[in-house]
């Protein structure tokens, strides 16, 4: 018999944690918070404009300045601070979408006051964006943190023992990774709306790159990182059962060879099959989700990972389109999987 769970919507991005630099300890008025994640468009309101007043990265980062910029910041602009560094790169619809909601059109206003404050004090900086998410083409605002807002913005699962960032920013990144990440990005956007209009569907934990990295060995025994997209943590309640359920999801652009795939597979294979289910609270295995664009690419991957694989991917892998992707979560049961349930 399932233990039923009390489950509520967490704050996606708590109130600000301390922050260490370069052994200088910083204790936040109320007090140390978890840090889970790293861990849609709303209303009117126009964009601060990205020329006049660009900001580039700074090199002051000692102690004293770090914790004299911190103090500076809200609660919330803290926050706002720390989705854009988890991210790495965002479309200001998105830091909407999955900071506040997109229901409420005040909602676009007020991150928007928060970016602008933001970029003032050189903690992050703006470059207009030609917009490919949708096709429609439209020029919006991508956000990226600077060397500055990382060392400021970064959890402690980011930072090195001397308090200096693991996390490096690339913002001359090429177009196609940059693509990638909001991508990513987009898909968190889409479960927090899921969450927000269905409160049996709880989105517990989320974690981006390089958070969401694993460490494993293959069959010699060398260690290697299994690199996932994306890791998240469902609370799904059904029949007045809640279930946590554990995903990697891996976003496929249809830009490499299915093979390239079918190797990424086989290290989760070797990563999930050196665990037990008893090394997961929810007491199974996660499911690996690859989202890929379309139909025709959906049948070659599910064929190719079945020829590869056969029984041993029975409950490890599920392949679905964006479109699809909201049933997926919320009836896992239902959707195209190799070889079984995800049970």
């Amino acid at each position: 018999m399932r233990k039923q769970l009390n489950v509520s919507h967490p704050d996606p991005y708590p109130d600000a944690t301390p922050v260490r630099i370069a052994n200088t300890p910083v204790t936040a008025k109320n007090g140390a918070a978890t840090y889970t994640t790293p861990t849609h468009q709303g209303g009117s309101g126009s964009e601060p404009s990205s020329s006049g007043n660009q900001v580039v990265a700074t090199n002051r980062t000692s102690g004293r300045y770090v914790v004299g910029v911190k103090n500076k910041l809200k609660l919330k602009e803290m926050q706002a601070l720390r989705v854009v560094v988890a991210h790495r790169a965002m479309l200001t619809e998105q830091i909407v979408r999955i900071l506040l909601g997109s229901k409420n059109p005040n909602n676009m206003r007020t991150a928007l006051r928060w970016l602008a404050r933001l970029r003032d004090l050189k903690l992050i900086r703006s470059r207009n964006y030609i917009k490919k998410l949708d096709m429609s083409g439209a020029v919006t605002m991508v956000w990226q943190p600077t060397k500055l807002g990382v060392v400021i913005g970064s959890p402690d699962e980011l930072l090195n023992q001397d308090g200096k960032p693991k996390l490096t920013i690339n913002n001359d990144a090429q177009d196609f990774k940059l693509q990638h990440i909001l991508e990513v990005n987009e898909i968190e956007a889409v479960l927090r709306d899921l969450g927000r209009d269905n409160p049996n569907f709880v989105l517990r934990r989320v974690e981006h790159e390089p958070l969401c990295w694993r460490k494993t060995a293959d069959r010699y025994g060398s260690a290697f990182w299994l690199r996932a997209d994306l890791f998240i943590e469902v609370a799904w309640t059904s029949d007045n059962i809640t279930r946590l359920i554990h995903y990697f999801i891996e976003l496929d652009r249809g830009t490499e060879e299915p093979k390239r795939l079918v190797h990424k597979c086989e290290v989760y294979l070797s990563y999930l099959t050196n665990s037990t289910k008893d090394d997961w609270c929810c007491g199974a295995l996660p499911l690996v989700v690859w989202v890929v664009p379309d139909d025709k690419r959906k049948a070659t991957l599910i064929a190719r990972i079945a020829e590869k694989f056969g029984g041993k991917a029975k409950n490890l892998f599920s392949v679905t389109v964006p479109a699809e992707l909201i049933d997926h979560m919320t009836n896992w049961q239902n959707v195209t999987k190799i070889g079984g349930q995800n049970e």
